[in-house]
């Protein structure tokens, strides 16, 4: 399909939208217009366009979206502002719908569990998937926020750990029960489960314990919960988050903290060490990580040394989650499973990677 020119005004980019079929949607609804709106001129008012009248990803009660947009910034057209068929890299289950906010639960310090009801069925979601989010009202910055699905007690309900650290998540920590959360999920890649008869050791730093919650609980419809542990660590006891629900469930549950208020006294890693060394954990495990940089920088080079396979669970920043704005590189090993191409995209290969594959 030919680029057609139109004005950067508002109201004519609307009359456009309104009347072309856009291009088959990459989000697994075929049926839904797709656009991609590229301007070298002011943002502005395109941007409070869609955030505040046509934001991407309206659903109605069937969950299928009324129009997914996209925005490009491009400083070399000469031709003015242009409408676009969507080119998206996403394949697969990925859907967009506005989930109804029905419980806001405080978890520790600017943290809380965000839960929400869908309006179609979402099929079981494999650990360390994850999904963007953002207020469907249109509040707070354009861009939405990846998370990593925490938890999802039914076919129509998920929720996540969130924790406040700028304004995309205060918004949604502003919003109440009752108002809705535009979400785009289940997206990327989550963790390679090993068979129920091989070990698996959980490591998780701080917020870093999303996706392990919804890993464990696979394990013990496995089967296998005599050979899963999970290692929790923060630097203080109020900083691990929703822990009492990790201690409910019957793999086993090692905390510790870097000042020593609870459980081991050090950091994650040294009560890793301590339990490889005791015997506690097998060399044969399959070793899984998530938390801040640092903590999976150490972790990489702790498998390294020891001669440790692993899996890590990036927390990388993303402005789309699914491929178009590249804005969460990360480089990759010439000799591992991802070939000599020296990025991988963390929304589309990761967020979970192989050790073998990413170069730190």
């Amino acid at each position: 399909m030919n680029l057609k020119p139109v004005s950067s005004s508002v109201s004519r980019i609307a009359a456009l939208v309104k009347s072309s079929s856009g291009c088959t949607c990459p989000l697994g609804n075929p049926h839904v217009p797709c656009f991609a709106l590229r301007t070298r001129r002011n943002s502005k008012p395109l941007l409070t366009f869609l955030q505040t009248r046509m934001p991407a990803a309206r659903t109605g009660s069937s969950g299928v979206p009324s129009a997914c947009i996209f925005l490009a910034i491009t400083g070399n057209s000469k031709r003015g502002d242009r409408i676009s068929p969507l080119m998206a890299v996403l394949a697969g289950d990925a859907r967009v719908l506005a989930g109804d906010i029905i419980g806001k639960t405080e978890c520790g310090p600017d943290a809380f569990i965000l839960e929400l009801q869908l309006p179609a069925a979402l099929e079981p979601v494999t650990a360390g998937r994850f999904a963007m989010l953002s207020p469907s009202h249109g509040g707070g910055p354009v861009i939405p926020r990846p998370f990593s699905i925490y938890e999802q007690p039914g076919s129509h309900t998920v929720s996540f750990l969130v924790q406040v650290l700028g304004p995309g998540t205060r918004a949604l920590e502003d919003l109440e029960v009752g108002e809705s959360v535009d979400c785009t999920l289940p997206l990327g890649q989550g963790f390679d489960p090993p068979p129920a008869s091989r070990e698996l050791v959980m490591v998780a730093g701080g917020v870093g314990s999303a996706p392990f919650l919804a890993y464990g609980r696979e394990r013990v419809r496995q089967g296998a919960v005599a050979n899963t542990t999970y290692l929790f660590g923060a630097r203080t006891e109020d900083r691990l988050y929703d822990r009492a629900r990790f201690e409910a469930e019957p793999f086993r549950t090692i905390l510790a903290t870097d000042d020593g208020s609870l459980g081991y006294s050090g950091s994650v890693l040294d009560s890793l060490a301590d339990e490889l060394e005791a015997g506690a954990v097998s060399k044969d495990a399959l070793f899984c990580a998530c938390g801040p940089e640092g903590l999976l920088h150490a972790f990489a080079d702790f498998c390294a040394a020891r001669g440790l396979e692993g899996q890590i669970s990036l927390e990388t920043y993303m402005g789309c989650g699914f491929g178009v704005c590249n804005a969460c590189p990360v480089p990759t090993r010439p000799d591992g499973p991802l070939g000599n191409w020296p990025w991988a995209k963390s929304c589309l290969e990761g967020p979970v990677f192989s050790l073998e594959a990413v170069s730190f």
